[in-house]
């Protein structure tokens, strides 16, 4: 979809989610630690959340009515699946509905 966070994008949005959610940066890192979590681990979480929101904003942008953004998700939901599934390959057991391989991996085990 042609959609990049620069690593600044993303420690700004870390940077904002830090100060809603934590007092100091000690208890940031007491965080990290309980939740066995590393720093690169909250990156990643970061950029996800932002592709999230940057996707949603592209599929139901302009879009008016509850009923109608349901419907242009529900579009982009059923396009994306046709487009990617074919190319979505799970690891050994790690394999579910949604991998290519999956069809045959229930073949072998029947």
């Amino acid at each position: 979809m042609g959609i990049t966070f620069t690593t600044k994008q993303i420690a700004t949005e870390l940077a904002q989610i830090k100060k809603q959610n934590f007092k100091t940066e000690a208890e940031f890192r007491k965080f990290l630690k309980v939740s066995h979590y590393t720093q690169n681990d909250v990156n990643e979480l970061v950029e996800l959340q932002l592709l999230s929101t940057a996707i949603q904003q592209q599929v139901i942008g302009g879009i008016k009515g509850s009923k109608a953004r349901h419907r242009a998700i529900t579009r982009f939901v059923a396009e994306y699946s046709k487009r990617w599934r074919s190319r979505t390959v799970c690891a050994a057991g790690y394999v579910f509905g949604g991998c290519s391989n999956s069809h045959a991996r229930r073949k072998r085990h029947r």
